[in-house]
C-alpha cells in the first residue's frame, strides 16, 4: 500500500508491514472514510491484479529464551 495520507500504522514491532488503521472516536472514522475508500480501493486493485505484498527477509527480535 502507498499510504499517501499516512494513516498507516503497524500491529506490533515484530510486524513487517503498515497494515491498520487505529480509531479513538467514532468521528475519526467519519473524518477519514475518504481516506478509507482509497485505500480499499487500492488493495482491491491489488488483489484484481493477484499482487501479493513482498515478504521482508528479516527475521523477528526474539527472547534470549
Amino acid at each position: 500500500m502507498t499510504d499517501p495520507d499516512g494513516v498507516l500504522e503497524r500491529k506490533g514491532p515484530n510486524t513487517g508491514h503498515s497494515d491498520m488503521i487505529r480509531f479513538v472516536s467514532n468521528e475519526r472514522v467519519t473524518e477519514l472514510a475518504p481516506v478509507i475508500r482509497a485505500n480499499l480501493d487500492e488493495a482491491k486493485s491489488y488483489a484484481a491484479q493477484g499482487l501479493k505484498e513482498p515478504r521482508g527477509d528479516s527475521e523477528p527480535e526474539l527472547p534470549d529464551d
